[in-house]
């Protein structure tokens, strides 16, 4: 997994898991961000486009007072039908869990059959509520 802390924080200021590398820049974000599972981001109109353009899966975050994050990129968001919008005031640790395995791109998965692939082996190890979720649910943010 790779986080990108951006150039106004110190990547060695953030206690990352085993697992997580933490950069403050990735060259072709773009890819990366085209071929990920799922992308949790700030909420910016670049990065959101980038991934509702790449059919990426994502969840985002707008900063509380952010006026573009909060009206003009959720509304663009809104008509894609992309990303799902999360409150980071009422987020706990488990409920983008919870949403990512809602939204996570499986392999050989299409969101017009009734029945989803199974959930990555990655996410079963990290939440053990995997089973609350119907098919559909599965595949809604697949569209």
């Amino acid at each position: 997994m790779i986080v990108v802390a951006g150039p106004r924080i110190d990547p060695a200021s953030l206690n990352a898991p085993d697992g997580v590398e933490v950069r403050a820049f990735v060259p072709n974000l773009d890819r990366h961000l085209a071929a990920c599972d799922l992308a949790l981001v700030q909420g910016g109109l670049t990065t959101c486009m980038e991934l509702t353009a790449a059919g990426t899966p994502f969840l985002y975050f707008p900063l509380k007072n952010h006026f573009e994050q909060n009206f003009h990129v959720a509304h663009r968001l809104d008509r894609y039908g992309a990303g799902r919008r999360m409150e980071f005031a009422t987020s706990t640790p488990d409920t983008p869990m919870r949403w990512s395995m809602r939204c996570a791109r499986r392999p050989n998965s299409n969101p017009s059959t009734p029945t989803a692939p199974p959930v990555p082996p990655a996410c079963w190890r990290i939440s053990s509520d995997q089973n609350q979720f119907s098919p559909e649910e599965l595949v809604r943010c697949r569209t």
